[in-house]
């Protein structure tokens, strides 16, 4: 069975021995977490970093490649504190002070958290009400997509969560087809498109158009078709098919023409191993009680 996720992102899923079967529109979390690497380093200045994560496969992969590319730039060493904490359904009683002890170790000058929405709220407060910082010592908290969002702004301590900031994998904010997607969701649902939205569209238009293009819904079939339809090898110097333009595409296709699908999510352009082969993440910020926009950094 062939299957494109619309936001599975960690690294191992880049080499699965899988058939050419698995298959994702949203980046690796090797660029997520590289990128943030590099602006916590370059951009902000810090010279060193402690890393809380959860001990899911999501969150060792994040972490791990988030100290291998601190530690490229700032030395070895830099990460000075490494802390994990156990994968749990619920988090309301736990207590995370032994990890924050061990995380505020030495004071890093910046604190990575690769967390989820309901274990990184209950970490803000412990944090806080642990007494780790102070008028000597405020270090820059910074994540990831993890708990992006506004039940993590809601219900985390708003002295741990102003100024926090993170990466986001995102659309080209300024391209016609995230526009064009953007006005007609919030048209049809009556609220904007959240994370991933976008991804889970290109995602169900790639099969769509890979199952017109193989002339078939057998799995080996579809995957033959996708990498073309999406814009990479005999589809680079295709027809651009736009957003909400699936008859026009459908027409090139049967007179055997060739199509580039640039998405709402951007280019897809998948690789050898069924990731897409550019994108953009947001550098988000708290400030207020809200998100802002920092940057947008395009990877590769």
């Amino acid at each position: 069975m062939l299957l494109i996720s619309h936001g599975s992102t960690n690294q191992q899923i880049t080499t699965l021995v899988d058939n050419d079967l698995v298959w994702r529109v949203a980046p690796s979390d090797a660029y997520q977490a590289r990128i943030g690497a590099e602006y916590v380093y370059n951009v902000l200045g810090k010279k060193t970093a402690g890393i809380l994560y959860s001990s899911t496969t999501w969150g060792v992969g994040l972490a791990q490649a988030f100290r291998e590319s601190f530690e490229y730039l700032a030395g070895a060493n830099t990460v000075i504190s490494y802390v994990s904490y156990p994968e749990l359904q619920d988090w309301s009683t736990y207590d995370f002070k032994p990890h924050l002890n061990e995380l505020f170790t030495g004071q890093p000058e910046a604190i990575y958290i690769a967390s989820y929405v309901h274990d990184g709220t209950e970490i803000t407060h412990d944090m806080f009400l642990g007494g780790y910082l102070n008028d000597d010592y405020s270090p820059q908290f910074f994540s990831n997509d993890g708990p992006f969002g506004y039940d993590f702004i809601l219900n985390g301590h708003p002295a741990i969560l102003d100024g926090m900031m993170g990466t986001l994998p995102t659309a080209p904010l300024d391209d016609p087809n995230n526009s064009l997607f953007r006005e007609k969701y919030s048209t049809r649902f009556g609220n904007a498109p959240i994370t991933f939205t976008y991804h889970i569209y290109d995602a169900v238009y790639l099969i769509a158009l890979a199952i017109q293009k193989a002339g078939s819904t057998q799995p080996a079939a579809i995957a033959s078709a996708l990498r073309a339809v999406s814009g990479a090898g005999t589809g680079a110097n295709g027809t651009i098919i736009n957003v909400n333009e699936f008859s026009k595409a459908k027409g090139i296709i049967a007179s055997g023409g060739e199509i580039n699908y640039e998405g709402a999510s951007g280019a897809i352009d998948f690789d050898t191993n069924g990731d897409p082969g550019s994108g953009k993440y947001l550098i988000w910020k708290v400030v207020g009680g809200d998100y802002s926009t920092e940057a947008i950094v395009d990877y590769p």
